[in-house]
């Protein structure tokens, strides 16, 4: 049997571990960060392979900060890397922060409009699980649309925890949101209803859950 996490569960389980001093949001960052590392290199052999050519979305909240973690691990590895960054740096939350400090690549404002990629991989870490209202941002829209279309053409294409603007408790995309298709989504610890309901299974592609140490 599959066991499934609501986003308030899921919310509720890591603010417990934090509490009891197991582990810290900082730490679980990382280890999100490392999960979808290894799980694209493991989705995508070749690109193990090969010094690729990333780019990632990062959002103003952690799923951004996920998305730096991401970029700094790729470059470890000998990969190019650039980040699209949503929101000022003094905004974002702590850990987020956090990792934005120790990322040092190639960055992007996503004020700036977006161009067709072509790279080899595009990671969507604009927004989470913990959505519930409609992405309207007309420039966030274009930068999740190029997305989309990335996925369409190269098909190497990563969400981090949901693809942006799909409803994790109900797998519908939010009313009037801009939302962008993945071929491979990696949640941590356990799945969330969305994966499987619904539009979920067809934005979200392949599904990975990665333990993250909770």
């Amino acid at each position: 049997m599959t066991e499934i996490l609501t986003p308030a569960q899921m919310r509720a389980t890591e603010q417990a571990a934090i509490d009891s001093g197991a582990v810290t949001g900082l730490a679980l960052m990382e280890q999100a960060g490392a999960a979808t590392r290894d799980s694209i290199l493991s989705y995508w052999p070749g690109l193990a392979r090969d010094r690729a050519h990333a780019r990632v979305l990062c959002g103003p909240g952690n799923n951004g900060g996920d998305g730096y973690v991401i970029a700094r691990l790729l470059m470890d590895r000998g990969w190019k890397v650039q980040v699209v960054a949503f929101g000022a740096p003094d905004h974002l939350p702590p850990d987020a922060r956090r990792n934005f400090d120790r990322y040092e690549g190639a960055l992007l404002d996503g004020a700036t409009a977006p161009r067709p990629f072509e790279g080899d991989l595009s990671v969507d870490a604009v927004f989470g699980t913990g959505l519930s209202r409609p992405i309207s941002d007309p420039t966030i829209c274009g930068w999740l649309v190029e997305h989309d279309r990335f996925t369409t053409r190269v098909g190497a294409s990563v969400a981090v925890d949901i693809p942006s603007g799909l409803d994790a408790n109900s797998g519908k995309v939010l009313d009037g949101s801009a939302c962008a298709r993945s071929a491979l989504t990696v949640t941590f610890h356990r799945a969330k209803p969305g994966h499987y309901l619904a539009q979920g299974p067809d934005y979200c592609g392949a599904l990975h859950v990665a333990g993250i140490g909770l």
